[in-house]
Formats: structure tokens, C-alpha cells, sequence
């Protein structure tokens, strides 16, 4: 420690100039980490871009050591996806739960988790999600109850985003049931309502 005194006294240097520079990089080095994941556009968001149409519902390949669709995704899982857009209206996700262990998440472009739910957290099997901008930035998810079936709002603050459907597929006794249950999924655009004329 003595020698490193020395020798910033040689280059006249003060030890708290020093140290005001080396917090100086570490501010700026978490500032930049922090900003790429603004700044970076999302490699997921991107690629499903070139998968598909927005408001579609498309069932991915299974996931091998030798196929990955996207990044980061588990080959004991089988995935639909719909790349979203609401600038035209809500959008309704239509899906089957085939078990407990079957998921709907929604991600924004940046790849955050906005809203999920597994069918271990309903009591039915079949689910509609109506996906809306929210409003005044208020609070957003809420079931509705229409015509008998039970349909849940969800209120986004992005006007784009991924919905995920996620299947396990370790079981195989299971294979074509569930490819079947994803192909139904639907992930849709909902007419606006017309304004009465007058």
C-alpha cells in the first residue's frame, strides 16, 4: 500500500482524485450495462419479427441442440407465440390448457414478463385473455364475466409485445394431443366498436 503512495506521489497524483476516478468508472460501467437493455433491441422480439405476421399464433419446432428458433428457450417445452400489436384495438388470446403445468406469459419488446398465468392458477381449462393498452396507467388485470365463460383483461403499457403459450413436452403419451391443443390457440385482433352516427 505504501509503495502504491509512493508512487502516486511521484506522479502527483492525490490518492482522492484517484479514488474519485475509480467511482467515476464504476458509475459509468453500471450506467452503460443498465442502458444496453434499453438501448439493444431484443433478440427474441426480433426474430419471432421474421417468424411470423403481428396478431398470429404461431407453434414453434420443437426446440433441439440443433434448432433454437429463438434464444433461450427449453427443449422440454413446446411453445405457440403471437408477436402482438395493439395500436390498431385489443387483441384476445385464445388458448386450451391442457394441465396444470401448461403457462400463458406476456413479455414486452424488451423481453420483461408483464403478466403470466399456469393452469394450476384457474379453475377451467379453456382461456381468453383480452390484451388493451392500459388506462391512465392504472391497474390491470381483471376477470369479466361474459355469456358463461369467464374472460380476463389485461391492461399493457406497451403497444407491442410477445404472448407465449408453453407446454411441457416431456411426456410423450401426450405429444399429439398437445401440439393440437397450441395449433388452437388463436391469438387475434378485436374489431373496434363503431361509434353510433349522429
Amino acid at each position: 500500500m505504501t509503495f502504491v503512495l509512493r508512487w502516486l506521489g511521484k506522479l502527483h497524483i492525490k490518492p482522492l482524485w484517484l479514488v474519485a476516478a475509480v467511482l467515476c468508472g464504476l458509475l459509468l460501467h453500471i450506467g452503460l450495462v443498465l442502458a444496453l437493455m434499453h438501448l439493444w433491441p431484443n433478440q427474441a422480439y426480433a426474430a419471432l419479427a421474421k417468424l411470423s405476421a403481428s396478431n398470429q399464433m404461431i407453434v414453434l419446432e420443437p426446440v433441439s441442440a440443433g434448432h433454437q428458433p429463438l434464444p433461450f428457450l427449453s427443449p422440454a417445452e413446446r411453445y405457440a407465440l403471437c408477436r402482438f400489436d395493439l395500436r390498431k384495438g385489443p387483441v384476445t388470446i385464445n388458448a386450451t390448457l391442457g394441465d396444470d403445468d401448461w403457462l400463458i406469459a406476456i413479455y414486452n419488446p424488451s423481453g420483461e414478463n408483464v403478466y403470466a398465468i399456469s393452469g394450476a392458477d384457474l379453475e377451467r381449462r379453456d382461456v381468453e385473455l383480452v390484451l388493451a393498452l392500459r388506462d391512465n396507467d392504472h391497474a390491470a388485470s381483471l376477470p369479466i364475466i361474459r355469456d358463461g365463460g369467464i374472460t380476463t383483461a389485461v391492461g399493457l403499457s406497451d403497444r407491442t409485445g410477445i404472448a407465449v403459450v408453453e407446454a411441457p413436452s416431456t411426456r410423450t403419451a401426450y405429444a399429439k394431443s398437445t401440439e393440437k391443443l397450441l395449433a388452437q390457440a388463436t391469438c387475434v385482433q378485436r374489431a373496434k366498436a363503431k361509434t353510433p352516427e349522429g
